[in-house]
């Protein structure tokens, strides 16, 4: 049977939520990094630092920044990945 755009778009979304977490956890990492609460501001630290290594509108950034839960997400994925190789 033939795949269909749909069914092929199904096959790869465990993959391509993992990158996506992963990008964001990179984005966390850095933020984290330069930010020290009543120091500096976050959009200083948007603009100076990750901006220019990660180009986006700093309302995605902010978004990426309050994302629950991105360790145990990754982690989930990633075994999800690991059980998908040894079936195959």
């Amino acid at each position: 049977m033939k795949q269909t755009k749909k069914d092929k778009k199904n096959i790869d979304t465990p993959c391509k939520q993992l990158h996506k977490l992963r990008y964001y956890k990179k984005i966390q990492d850095l933020a984290k990094q330069y930010h020290e609460p009543g120091e500096t501001i976050l959009i200083r630290v948007f603009y100076n630092h990750i901006y220019p290594i990660y180009p986006m509108s700093y309302s995605q950034f902010r978004r990426i920044i309050e994302e629950p839960a991105l360790n145990s997400r990754i982690a989930e994925l990633e075994e999800l990945e690991e059980k998908k190789n040894e079936k195959e």
